[in-house]
């Protein structure tokens, strides 16, 4: 597990950590273990309490992918990171997957290029409920954004509607069905849609 919290004794160097965690999992691998660390620039001999953020959520992530877990949850694993490390991570994870391919991941982040990088489905919470999930290619593939007045809008049935916002510029609506809309309705603007975009519709947008 990453969790938000690191949970290790500040105290502790690096290296009295990883030989801790040989002494928990029969399967630790303590030279991929310093591999890693060596890659993404984490001392052995630095205590943790002198970690920064960005440190923090590497040395978490180095830990969870270094016992050959089959199930990860991991709640914002690339929080606290630059760009460049984020995809280091990322690229990590799959690498993991590819490795032990039975691996199941659950990852929870706000951070929309981690989950297109790298889950094959997403769900989407509102208030502790789940309202959307989703096939990531499915969602890239077939959903999209209309946009336009409303009368434009009243064009399109309401069964191809899932959610619509009002902007200063007019509405918004979001589609299940963007091919659909885009063969039937030329003279409408319909845009493929990112998945922040698909939060916002989720989270803001009103049901028709």
């Amino acid at each position: 597990m990453v969790l938000s919290d690191a949970f290790f004794n500040p105290l502790f160097k690096v290296a009295e950590l990883a030989k801790l965690l040989q002494g928990f999992y029969s399967n630790f691998e303590r030279d991929y273990f310093d591999q890693l660390c060596k890659q993404l620039n984490l001392p052995l001999n630095q205590p943790i309490k002198e970690f920064s953020t960005g440190m923090l959520a590497k040395i978490k992530v180095i830990t969870a992918l270094t016992h050959q877990a089959q199930i990860l949850v991991l709640d914002e694993p690339t929080s606290g990171l630059d760009v460049s490390a984020r995809y280091v991570i990322l690229d990590l994870l799959q690498d993991y997957l590819d490795r032990f391919p039975n691996t199941s991941v659950l990852i929870s982040s706000h951070i929309s290029d981690d989950l297109e990088h790298l889950c094959d489905k997403l769900y989407f919470l509102k208030k502790g409920q789940v309202v959307l999930s989703e096939e990531t290619d499915v969602l890239l593939s077939t959903y999209g954004l209309i946009k336009g007045n409303q009368v434009d809008l009243e064009k399109v049935p309401n069964k191809f509607q899932l959610s619509y916002r009002q902007t200063p510029y007019g509405f918004e609506v979001l589609t299940n069905q963007r091919n659909f809309v885009e063969e039937n309705y030329p003279d409408l603007v319909v845009e493929k849609i990112t998945i922040d975009q698909l939060l916002l519709m989720i989270t803001e947008g009103k049901k028709r």
